[in-house]
């Protein structure tokens, strides 16, 4: 029996540290979660993590500061719902932000992926989940400040 035996490496896990208020984000629970391929380097996904916090903590800027007013020194302090052990609003915040790397990275990396096959447009579908991923993140926010999920675009 002859053949190539193909060892697939497992990212190695990078914490982005805590930033006051919010939590700590794991990069390789991001890759996993959103399925990074290893295609894209970790510093292209660290880019891409840390591009999606700012956008996500500034856009909860009135949360952040409604909850620390209210003596909430960290997120996984404030009440809500634990799911698996896990603090709903943590939950949230990661969707928000994995959901904004991956529309980050498909963003950035279109060509990565783009080999065609009969029939298929692929640059259409990667457009298609960019919207996709920027609509959980939004969905996600809204959730965290307790709004509702609607979201709508004009055509």
């Amino acid at each position: 029996m002859s053949g190539f035996v193909g060892k697939v490496e497992k990212p190695s896990s990078e914490i982005i540290p805590r930033s006051g208020f919010w939590p700590s984000v794991d990069l390789s629970e991001f890759r996993s979660d959103k399925r990074v391929l290893n295609s894209i380097s970790a510093e292209q996904a660290k880019t891409a993590v840390i591009n999606a916090l700012v956008h996500v903590i500034n856009q909860l800027n009135d949360y952040e500061t409604k909850q620390v007013g209210l003596g909430y020194l960290i997120l996984e302090d404030v009440p809500a719902r634990e799911i698996a052990g896990v603090n709903q609003n943590v939950l949230l915040f990661e969707k928000a932000v994995f959901s904004k790397a991956k529309s980050i990275l498909l963003e950035e990396y279109r060509d990565m992926d783009l080999a065609r096959k009969a029939g298929e447009d692929k640059a259409e579908q990667a457009a298609s989940n960019i919207k996709t991923f920027q609509a959980e993140c939004f969905i996600a926010i809204r959730n965290l400040k307790g709004k509702t999920g609607v979201y709508a675009e004009l055509v």
